[in-house]
């Protein structure tokens, strides 16, 4: 489970910013917990996504540029 002692651990761990914060924020919300999760416009890893938020499956969709756009940032 994501918790405020390991936010910056999972930051260091998965090279995460605020997607850390914000996924902590919707964890306390709504849970993920054994959820079907569809991510529209992102990627996060799915170790992050499976060990700390225990969802059931997680679906992410991107523009076909994705990761074209990312050698830039």
């Amino acid at each position: 489970m994501l918790t405020e002692s390991n936010i910056a651990e999972c930051q260091a761990k998965f090279r995460l910013s605020y997607h850390v914060t914000f996924a902590r924020i919707c964890q306390d919300l709504v849970g993920f917990e054994g959820k079907d999760v569809l991510e529209v416009g992102g990627s996060l890893p799915p170790e992050f996504v499976f060990d700390y938020l225990h969802v059931k499956s997680w679906s992410a969709i991107e523009t076909p540029d994705y990761e074209e756009s990312l050698k830039d940032a």
